[in-house]
């Protein structure tokens, strides 16, 4: 799982680097060409490639991350140690708490040898599943056109005129 989490941040960053380079070039392409850009249109035909919906649910997984940051924090707040390892670890644990990411929150109890309640099956079930969705996610970012345009010896021309069809209505 951290593996995997650590290859969905790389596919973020990049995605987020190749929708730039897309964009610039799909808003110089519209320029030139006969389409113009419809939001709803694109709202229609496309899926926002971060979505996915958990199947399995483990009870009192909110409060155990909960309580888990309250021990992590104890340890690495900024006003109890100056160390900026231990900073950037609350700022990890602050954030995984946001996201109601037990997991990284569990990582980063072990590695301050707090104390953990014990794992059950459910969480096995959570773990498989965030296993299932992380790489789904990946698939997701790998096959949008963002990141299929910057690709070596994509066929770019071809790329931004399926996008247009798909996202613009044609000018009058």
């Amino acid at each position: 799982m951290s593996f995997l989490k650590s290859d969905l941040e790389y596919h973020r960053a990049e995605h987020h680097r190749r929708k730039e380079i897309f964009y610039s070039d799909l808003e110089k392409y519209i320029q030139s060409s006969k389409y113009v850009y419809s939001e709803s249109k694109a709202e229609r035909n496309f899926v926002y490639p971060y979505n996915l919906t958990r199947a399995v649910e483990v009870p009192n997984l909110e409060k155990q991350t909960k309580e888990l940051f309250r021990k992590v924090a104890k340890i690495t707040h900024p006003d109890v140690d100056k160390e900026e390892k231990h900073t950037q670890k609350f700022i990890k644990a602050k954030q995984a708490l946001e996201q109601g990411d037990w997991f990284t929150m569990y990582e980063i109890g072990q590695q301050f040898d707090t104390d953990i309640p014990n794992i059950s099956g459910s969480h096995i079930k959570w773990l498989k599943q965030e296993i299932t969705m992380t790489e789904e996610v990946i698939k997701n970012i790998t096959s949008t056109f963002e990141w299929v345009y910057s690709n070596e010896g994509a066929n770019k021309q071809q790329l931004l005129t399926t996008y247009c069809i798909m996202t613009c209505d044609t000018k009058e």
